[in-house]
């Protein structure tokens, strides 16, 4: 199974903002139950979300670092 990396939709409203906050905060609190697979892409995919003014390496680290300090099992 392949997972692919998208381009951030243009579409996302503001009012969108509070769903995908609850979505986002209910991936991190279930981080430690997905696949290594998933892991990666939903870290890649969250990297590539950003208005690009942060280069997506930057975000990437931040995201890694983010999700070691709340969530990381290991």
């Amino acid at each position: 199974m392949t997972i692919t990396i998208k381009q951030r939709p243009d579409d996302f409203e503001a009012k969108d903002d509070e769903f995908l906050r609850r979505l986002g905060a209910a991936i991190a609190i279930h981080w430690g139950a997905l696949s290594e697979m998933h892991q990666v892409a939903i870290l890649e995919q969250a990297a590539m979300m950003g208005d690009k003014k942060v280069p997506v390496s930057e975000i990437r680290t931040q995201l890694k670092a983010f999700i070691q300090k709340h969530w990381d099992t290991e």
